[in-house]
This record gives C-alpha cells, structure tokens and sequence, in this order.
C-alpha cells in the first residue's frame, strides 16, 4: 500500500490518503517526523499534483464546513497539551465564509465537552494564498482577542468537491474533508 508503479486516478489517490491516516488519529497517534515525510511524499505530494482546481482562492468549493482528518501541526493535535486539552478525536473543524471573509476554526476538548474557536478574517490571494488575520480566541467560555500580530496564510494546494489541502506559513499541512 502506498507507493504505486503508475499513476493512481485523483479518486484512488484520495481514498489511499484517508484508508493512511485513518488510524492515527488526525496524526498524532505514531507522530514523528519519518511518518509525517512518509505521508507528504507518498500521499499528500500526489495528491496534490492533480490538483482539479486552478485557482482556489476564486472557487465557491472552498466555502464550507470542513472536517480535519490530518495534520503535523504539533499545536492543532495538542501534542504539548495534558490529554484532557488536547481536541477530542474528528472534532477538529474549520468553517469558511466566503461571502463574509471568515473563518472560523473550532475543536472539541475535555472528553468532547467544551469547544475552543478562533475566529478570523481572510483576503484571498489568487491563485492559491489566503492570508488570515486571526481576530478572537475563545477557550470555551472565555474569550479574548487576538492581537495585531496573530496573522498568517495558507496555501490551498488541493481542492475538490469534498477534499480541501492547504500548506501554511508554519510549515503545516492539513488534509480536511467537507462535512
């Protein structure tokens, strides 16, 4: 499984992608830097290669409730956080607003109980770049705003009909499926 000797069609590809990351909980289960490579050369390089979408910053695609099914950003997994804080497994979301220019990212944590959001605002950049400005963070019931500095982009690097990949400035990768 994995590496193929021809290319694989986008579908196979995608569907490789999601049986691969599956079982290791959004990334965390097994992390290390050998599986993060693994997984973004042999599976999310691919991928994105075929990527349908020439300029996804113009697609109404991109709008939308979108479910994280993979990351290596150590932050977003909670990998420096007590178990208890770290986001319940697929409760890690992103919903884009095109027509208002938002996003907003959410997660489940304590056993599902309590949701954490950000909520930011975002300029598209054609063909791929979206720089975000992030504006609140909101830890359950405690919400506070985000200062000046608390800024970034992403580059979507794959988008389809209910597959969305970005890369971002902190040299991230995300894998989310529309929900």
């Amino acid at each position: 499984m994995g590496v193929f000797l021809t290319t694989p069609t986008r579908e196979q590809a995608k569907q490789t992608l999601i049986e691969r990351v599956k079982d290791i909980d959004m990334g965390r289960r097994g992390y290390s830097e050998a599986l993060t490579r693994e997984l973004d050369e042999q599976y999310i390089q691919p991928l994105e290669r075929q990527n349908p979408t020439s300029v996804p910053t113009d697609s109404p695609l991109l709008d939308g409730r979108w479910r994280l099914i993979y990351t290596n950003s150590k932050n977003v997994l909670g990998l420096d956080r007590p178990s208890v804080a770290r986001p319940v497994k697929d409760s890690i979301y992103q919903t884009i607003y095109l027509d208002r220019g938002e996003v907003i990212n959410e997660e489940r944590v304590l056993f599902g109980l309590l949701t954490n959001r950000v909520q930011a605002v975002f300029t598209p950049e054609p063909p791929r770049r979206v720089r975000v400005q992030f504006k609140t963070f909101q830890f359950g019931f405690l919400r506070v705003r985000a200062p000046a500095r608390a800024r970034g982009w992403l580059d979507v690097t794959y988008l389809d009909e209910d597959m969305r990949i970005s890369r971002g400035n902190l040299a991230n990768v995300f894998v989310l499926l529309r929900e």
